[in-house]
C-alpha cells in the first residue's frame, strides 16, 4: 500500500509537461518512417505525377500526431519537371515553384492517415486552432 502511495505522489509532483509523450523523428529505416512516407505518397503524386520519393527536412511525431516537411524529387534524387507535372496549371512560376509539402498525420485504428497538407505552401498556412491544437507541440514555428 505504502508503495502505490509514493507512486502516486511521485506522479502528482511531477509538472504537467513531464507526463506528456516526447517528441521525436523516426529513423530512416524503421517502418513508423515508412509508413509515414507511404501515407504521403500519394498525395505527393497527385500533385507532382509519379513515381516519387522525399528528401525529409522535418519529421516529427509524438503520440497519435505527426508532422513531416517534405521536398518530393524522382527516385535517385532526379529532379521534378514541374511543367509536366499534373498540378503544372496551378504552380505560379517564380513564386510557389518547387516541390515541397507540409502534411499533418493522425493515427487511427487504421493506421497514420493525412489529416491535412498542402503543396507550393509560401506561408505558415497551417496557423489555424485545430491545427495548433494537435500539432502545437510538433511545431517550432507558426503555432504561438
Amino acid at each position: 500500500m505504502t508503495f502505490k502511495f509514493v507512486t502516486m505522489a511521485a506522479l502528482v509532483a511531477l509538472p504537467i509537461g513531464a507526463m506528456a509523450e516526447q517528441v521525436f523523428t523516426p529513423e530512416r529505416g524503421t517502418n513508423l518512417r515508412s509508413e509515414l512516407m507511404n501515407t504521403a505518397r500519394p498525395y505527393a503524386e497527385s500533385v507532382f505525377g509519379a513515381p516519387v520519393e522525399f528528401v525529409v527536412h522535418d519529421l516529427l511525431v509524438q503520440g497519435d500526431h505527426a508532422y513531416a516537411w517534405l521536398t518530393a524529387q524522382r527516385p535517385g534524387g532526379g529532379q521534378i519537371d514541374l511543367t509536366r507535372a499534373p498540378a503544372a496549371k496551378d504552380i505560379m512560376f517564380g513564386v510557389n515553384d518547387h516541390t515541397d509539402i507540409n502534411v499533418f498525420y493522425e493515427r487511427s485504428g487504421a493506421g497514420w492517415q493525412v489529416y491535412d497538407w498542402a503543396a507550393f505552401a509560401t506561408d505558415v498556412w497551417w496557423q489555424r486552432k485545430d491545427i495548433c491544437a494537435g500539432w502545437g507541440d510538433l511545431l517550432d514555428y507558426g503555432c504561438n
